[in-house]
């Protein structure tokens, strides 16, 4: 047994100390309570009979009504073996070194054999907003992928990080070492730690979701970075002429690789920096409207409240 797989085996299941569950008709959902750590990992629970597994794996079997739900952001790391990741009735097969991030809220059920030797890390929603708040004030894509646990929105996303390279696979056996070890500081270490893999993970998604070429990829860039240095003033007429190209042009240009047109892009990137300031709690609902761009409060609350449901005084009121 090497040395990692030895610190792996130091991680004990989890208890009942931290966690709350809350049962419904379809599912049930693991709350974690203030008391909850801002890191905690813990091993695969079980493993299921592989007449079982091969029957889900052929799609023999609904597991509908095993899926539960997570109040925090969920890391699935499968060190050996594989791993069926069922997700809003969706099924990822995870095999060795495979790695998935999951947003706060979404269903999923999971099953491995006795082979198999999976990791489930859970990172609390405050640390991983701490985190990359100071990244999504620069950049739309992340802005966009983290939206769903910004804005409560109905949308959940996942990244699913397949064959880690071995700069990931590091951090991991890092990450897990300081949290089985507990040397001084170690609650620091695992946050730094984490910072990296989470920014490594959303870069890879990005690229993934850009879908551009090396070639492309400074163009679109330097094209998206101008927005969020601009956004509060900028249309579409002006971003063409500072980049040279025609409106239609620019705006197919954007709408191929970020999937919105201009108007949507600018819209929501104006209103997802809305509610990152109402969560920092530190300006006026009419100081943050002029802030991000809008001429008169009231054009604001109505665009904030088709995106988010809410006015931006309730959605102020609940982060409190």
């Amino acid at each position: 047994m090497s040395q990692f797989e030895t610190m792996l085996s130091a991680i004990i299941a989890c208890t009942d100390e931290f966690s709350q569950i809350i049962k419904t008709k379809n599912h049930f959902e693991i709350i974690f309570t203030e008391k909850y750590p801002d890191i905690q990992i813990y091993p695969a629970g079980p493993p299921c009979p592989k007449e079982f597994y091969d029957k889900v794996l052929s799609n023999g079997i609904n597991l509908a009504d095993q899926a539960h739900s997570h109040n925090c952001f969920l890391l699935i790391y499968v060190y050996q073996g594989t791993n069926i990741e069922i997700i809003e009735q969706e099924k990822y097969i995870m095999t060795d070194k495979d790695l998935m991030l999951i947003t706060p809220g979404i269903q999923h059920c999971n099953l491995y054999t006795d082979q198999s030797k999976v990791f489930f890390i859970h990172l609390a929603p405050q640390l991983v907003y701490q985190i990359l708040l100071p990244a999504l004030a620069d950049d739309i894509m992340l802005a966009d992928f983290f939206a769903s646990f910004l804005n409560d929105s109905q949308t959940k996303q996942i990244i699913l990080f397949e064959k880690c390279i071995d700069s990931v696979s590091m951090l991991l056996e890092h990450i897990i070492e300081e949290f089985v070890q507990k040397q001084i500081a170690y609650k620091s270490s695992l946050r730094y730690l984490v910072s990296l893999l989470l920014l490594r993970l959303i870069r890879h998604n990005t690229r993934t979701k850009l879908n551009i070429s090396a070639v492309g990829e400074k163009q679109i860039q330097d094209i998206l970075k101008y927005i969020t240095m601009n956004y509060r003033e900028l249309s579409l007429e002006k971003l063409s002429n500072h980049f040279h190209y025609r409106p239609s042009y620019l705006s197919a240009l954007i709408k191929k690789h970020t999937g919105k047109n201009y108007s949507k892009l600018i819209s929501d990137y104006k209103l997802e920096q809305a509610a990152l300031y109402l969560k920092q709690n530190f300006l006026s609902i009419n100081e943050i409207s002029h802030i991000c761009g809008y001429q008169d409060a009231s054009s604001f609350y109505k665009a904030f409240k088709k995106k988010f449901g809410c006015t931006p005084r309730k959605y102020w009121l609940f982060q409190i």
